[in-house]
């Protein structure tokens, strides 16, 4: 499998960067959707799979697969901004912050084909497949993923860290 270069942030424009900002990496999370449906082995998982597809000095850019049912747990992408592009099927976000109260605030939205998310960092979500077949989505991320902390909601306490993974030549969760 290649892996291509990622392409600047906008028409013609260079960027000596190494970090890009959320809105800056949507429109390659665009650019990469339009490709996303070529991948081989991706269209009827029987357990959520990522490929790289895409790396450079300022980002780095996965296809996921999704099974019906299929999700990642609650977590955070470490210090990188992100942007996801779904491109068949439907999924479900939900987003966790910690409330006023020291609780915990949620937010849940449907993705269908074409739907988007962009983030900061410390952006703490999952992702899941409610839908009745498979689905697929682009996702990008600035800086390149070094770790990922996933969390448990626990009442009162709020979200509490349960693990955190290294991540390293495009290993891990996503």
């Amino acid at each position: 499998m290649t892996i291509a270069p990622v392409r600047p942030p906008g028409p013609g424009r260079v960027t000596s960067r190494l970090v890009l900002e959320s809105d800056e990496l949507l429109p390659i999370a665009v650019d990469l959707a339009a490709t996303a449906l070529l991948w081989p082995d991706l269209h009827d998982p029987t357990r959520r799979t990522w490929r790289r597809i895409a790396v450079g000095e300022s980002c780095e850019a996965f296809v996921i697969s999704w099974p019906t049912g299929g999700s990642i747990e609650l977590h955070d992408h470490g210090g990188s901004a992100g942007a996801v592009v779904v491109t068949a099927g439907d999924l479900v976000e939900t987003t966790a912050r910690p409330g006023i109260d020291g609780g915990v605030v949620t937010t849940t939205r449907s993705l269908s084909a074409g739907s988007h998310v962009v983030f900061g960092p410390g952006h703490v979500h999952n992702i899941a497949n409610h839908g009745l077949g498979p689905a697929l989505s682009v996702h990008v991320y600035s800086p390149v993923l070094s770790s990922m902390t996933f969390f448990e909601q626990r009442g009162d306490t709020g979200l509490v860290p349960v693990r955190s993974e290294a991540i390293t030549d495009g290993g891990a969760g996503r």
